[in-house]
């Protein structure tokens, strides 16, 4: 009889302690935890965007202490960017790059306004379609030395083109040693 009056009062005081502790434990879990990583503001024009991979390729303005504006994909965090962005829109954000990842958040869309449609059609160039020549062009190689595309006709002929000041762990890099 004594073991159970024992029992029933343990058994109180852990119902208490829960009790008492359940609200610090709730609101621990509800707290969005902020992501690691360094942190730098993003702004640009939105080139491009792809649903499937979670990305949106952007043409951005300097990042201040981390790269100089170019055109490149970046991920987002959320997936509601990805369903309201279109090519022309304008974006500022803040890209966080965490080890071998980077990534948008908190982005701020602002959309392009409407074309006039009295405006007149562009300056009538057309996109390349599959099977097209490309033409002749002139690079610089890896060693600094001019080339054209036609050096290499009816030859087997990779390229890739590189930031070369591009500081992202998850593409720069990643992308030139799989090229390799």
């Amino acid at each position: 009889m004594r073991t159970f009056q024992n029992l029933r009062t343990i058994n109180r005081a852990v119902i208490l302690l829960l009790v008492a502790l359940l609200p610090a434990f709730l609101s621990t879990g509800c707290r969005k935890q902020p992501s690691t990583g360094r942190r730098y503001e993003l702004s640009g024009k939105v080139v491009s965007v792809d649903k499937t991979n979670r990305t949106a390729t952007i043409a951005h303005e300097d990042i201040k202490g981390y790269m100089p504006g170019m055109t490149m994909e970046f991920r987002f965090k959320d997936d509601w960017p990805l369903a309201v962005l279109v090519p022309g829109d304008q974006i500022t954000g803040t890209l966080v790059v965490d080890g071998i990842s980077s990534w948008i958040e908190e982005p701020v869309i602002a959309k392009e306004a409407v074309a006039d449609p009295d405006a007149k059609a562009g300056d009538g160039l057309a996109e390349p379609r599959a099977g097209d020549e490309v033409p002749d062009f002139q690079l610089v190689n890896q060693d600094g030395k001019q080339i054209h595309l036609a050096q290499y006709r009816g030859k087997t002929l990779l390229i890739t083109f590189v930031y070369t000041r591009c500081p992202l762990p998850d593409y720069c890099t990643l992308m030139s040693n799989n090229f390799h």
